[in-house]
């Protein structure tokens, strides 16, 4: 298996969540929902678990560059990034 260099949407250093985590939360939340809710939400469970060392413009900036990207073209989940929309592919 080739190694991935940071800064690839493979490298796992890169999410700010565990991306299973990511597709489970958004299938939880009433969708479609706003990036704003997720980065929310993700923060709330970071603080909790005492695993926080960003803050929350932090998170919501590497959601919306690297983890619902990455996750959207992988079809785990749907990001319409020009509209902040996050939603799940379940039906």
């Amino acid at each position: 298996m080739q190694s991935r260099g940071p800064g690839t949407p493979d490298d796992p250093a890169q999410f700010t969540v565990d991306r299973d985590e990511l597709v489970e939360l958004v299938d939880e939340i009433e969708t479609p929902t706003t990036l704003d809710r997720v980065a929310d939400v993700v923060f709330r469970r970071r603080v909790r678990a005492n695993a926080l060392s960003k803050s929350w413009y932090d998170v919501h900036g590497e959601l919306y560059r690297v983890d619902l990207p990455h996750l959207d073209s992988a079809g785990q989940l749907e990001f319409d990034e020009k509209r902040g929309l996050v939603d799940s592919t379940d039906t």
